[in-house]
């Protein structure tokens, strides 16, 4: 091979080199439109001005439970504080503070319709992060 071919060859996969990793490392030029109505990081609520409600959430209660009202695992809190809340037996309860403590401490205790009785208990959760749950429970408006 002649050294001229090789040098073109060579200049060549360079070429190629630099303009691969350019397409990896510039910014798209799709046209289409990003979605600006996913949920990110909500702000603090009212009643939960630092954000630790939040963070325990997000931390603990996220992977089962959703903020939106989308399903997952265990009922959605969108909407949850002060609702009715129907029971694997038949009953109702008030989704209250005393209820929401209960669920966290004994969550077989009364086990919401449609769901199994499959959460675990969290005595690890002190009574002022059950209260930052509860208060971010609380801004999560239906």
């Amino acid at each position: 091979m002649s050294r001229q071919l090789l040098a073109v060859l060579l200049a060549g996969f360079a070429l190629l080199l630099v303009f691969g990793y350019s397409a990896l490392i510039m910014p798209s030029s799709d046209p289409r439109p990003v979605p600006t109505d996913t949920p990110g990081p909500a702000a603090p609520g009212p009643g939960d001005d630092d954000g630790a409600g939040r963070a325990i959430w997000e931390a603990q209660c996220a992977s089962c439970h959703t903020i939106d009202g989308t399903t997952g695992i265990g009922p959605t809190w969108q909407g949850l504080f002060g609702s009715e809340v129907p029971l694997d037996d038949g009953s109702t309860v008030v989704a209250d503070e005393e209820y929401i403590i209960e669920s966290i401490r004994e969550p077989n205790a009364k086990v919401h319709e449609g769901y199994q009785p499959i959460m675990p208990a969290f005595p690890q959760l002190t009574d002022e992060e059950i209260d930052s749950l509860i208060q971010f429970i609380q801004t999560l408006d239906g």
